[in-house]
């Protein structure tokens, strides 16, 4: 006697199912778009697009007993477009829940290790470029920007009303001066007009260039100039190290001896 075949699908493919959307039935505030170009070798584009997906995002690619179909649902990345660009190579888009991660909280690093992690190392993929990133407007929220900005800028360098380039230089050469002379290249670059001077980043603390005198003979420098033009340059001191608690002690220290910019590279 023959059994009627269910007409519900299993697990497996309900799952994959769930990696596709349209991106028009979807939220622009809350997905960031990555777009990828993909080589791909003798396997599906189709099956190539859910393995990426699942890699940027919840990591499983087969049902595990605590993924649900609203966790899929939810949280993992939606393929939202599928293009053979040209042989063997396909533009891949993703749209992934900015839920999974907190933009103030290591959200950059989170979403990084996900959209250029894992999926750059499947099988099934020759050669994978991240060609192009949106983020939702509850991101670009989080990160206002720069503090000043260009118009800031131009109000401290004094260039607001005649709309001139903001000039800059960098002090050389990077290594080998004592303090007295970095103060020296900055006093003559203020009175040629100059408008923002920076260490280069080679320079942080050498012996024969400590930062704290370094802070206090360019600033001494810098208001000499200003008394004889008029006008404060600016200049950046690199702080630039790999411990975050000296760079905080670096911070303080420019800023207790009248800096009036830091550098971080």
């Amino acid at each position: 006697m023959c059994k009627k075949m269910s007409s519900e699908k299993m697990p497996e493919e309900r799952f994959r199912e769930l990696l596709w959307s349209d991106l028009g039935a979807l939220d622009p505030d809350k997905y960031i778009i990555a777009t990828y170009l993909a080589v791909i070798g003798p396997y599906s584009p189709k099956r190539v697009a859910e393995e990426a997906a699942i890699e940027n995002s919840t990591g499983t690619w087969t049902p595990v007993r605590y993924e649900t179909m609203e966790i899929r649902e939810k949280y993992s990345a939606k393929i939202v477009g599928l293009v053979n660009a040209r042989e063997n190579a396909y533009v891949i888009q993703l749209a992934i829940n900015g839920e999974n991660y907190d933009p103030e909280t290591g959200g950059l690093a989170n979403l990084l290790a996900d959209i250029a992690g894992n999926a750059y190392d499947l099988m099934y993929i020759e050669r994978l470029k991240l060609i192009d990133l949106h983020f939702p407007k509850s991101w670009a929220s989080a990160f206002p920007g720069p503090k000043f900005g260009i118009e800031g800028l131009r109000e401290l360098t004094g260039t607001k009303e005649r709309r001139r380039p903001i000039i800059g230089m960098i002090v050389k050469p990077n290594l080998g001066l004592d303090p007295k002379t970095v103060a020296k290249a900055a006093y003559e670059a203020a009175l040629g007009g100059i408008d923002f001077i920076k260490d280069d980043e080679a320079l942080v603390n050498p012996k024969y260039c400590p930062l704290d005198e370094r802070v206090v003979r360019v600033m001494e420098a810098l208001d000499k100039a200003k008394s004889e033009t008029g006008k404060m340059a600016l200049y950046a001191f690199n702080i630039t190290m790999d411990r975050q608690d000296k760079m905080m002690e670096a911070a303080d220290l420019v800023q207790e001896h009248g800096g009036n910019h830091l550098m971080v590279c």
